[in-house]
């Protein structure tokens, strides 16, 4: 007796990955589903509101074409994020490169109308004092505090020792929580033909 097939919604990452490699273009929307709101919350983090949008289509479409390579389909999530950070840099470093006395861009996307004007305030605070911090602390920061990474995966996504990767996270938070208590006390603050995902309408949860 054969065993039952398992229904698209039971299906894993890794089923995902291999019935695509198969021929089963449907198995790569249903991955960019799966995770395109993690993805585009990510890319706001990294290189701001104004840019994510083209971030997340060049990660996904590097995701396309490369997906057939990827030995291991278990790891899916990380083998994203990696692409997602490493073309984050590149964004940035251009970004920096072609306009060095403009303020950095957005971190987060501006919160929905129906927030209180006291939770945009925190929000644009915290947007700034992020903007302050080294890439490698941005990044490690963002994929412990928003996508709940260990520090061991934390390490095999940017390609550090853990210990490293603790360290960056001790050191961005202390940055933080610096840069946000002079601001609360008054001081400066700064700021191809593959299937195109769109991003999600709406603010990522």
């Amino acid at each position: 007796m054969t065993a039952p097939a398992k229904p698209p919604d039971a299906a894993t990452d890794a089923d995902l990955v291999r019935a695509f490699v198969g021929g089963d273009p449907s198995a790569f929307e249903q991955l960019v589903d799966r995770h395109q709101r993690a993805l585009l919350h990510l890319c706001q983090r990294l290189v701001g509101a104004s840019d994510a949008a083209d971030l997340f289509q060049e990660v996904f479409l590097q995701c396309w074409r490369s997906l057939a390579q990827l030995r291991a389909p278990e790891a899916f999530r990380a083998w994203l994020l990696q692409i997602t950070v490493r073309r984050a840099r590149r964004r940035r470093a251009r970004q920096l490169h072609e306009a060095r006395d403009v303020e950095m861009p957005e971190l987060f996307a501006a919160p929905p109308e129906r927030d209180h004007a006291e939770l945009a305030d925190d929000v644009a605070r915290l947007r700034a004092a992020l903007a302050l911090l080294p890439d490698r602390q941005r990044e490690v920061v963002v994929l412990r505090h928003d996508h709940g990474l260990t520090f061991a995966e934390i390490a095999a996504t940017l390609d550090i020792r853990e210990d490293a990767a603790r360290a960056n996270h001790y050191q961005g938070l202390k940055r933080l929580r610096r840069e946000l208590a002079l601001d609360a006390d008054g001081g400066d603050t700064p700021a191809d033909h593959a299937p195109v995902p769109r991003p999600p309408t709406g603010e990522p949860r």
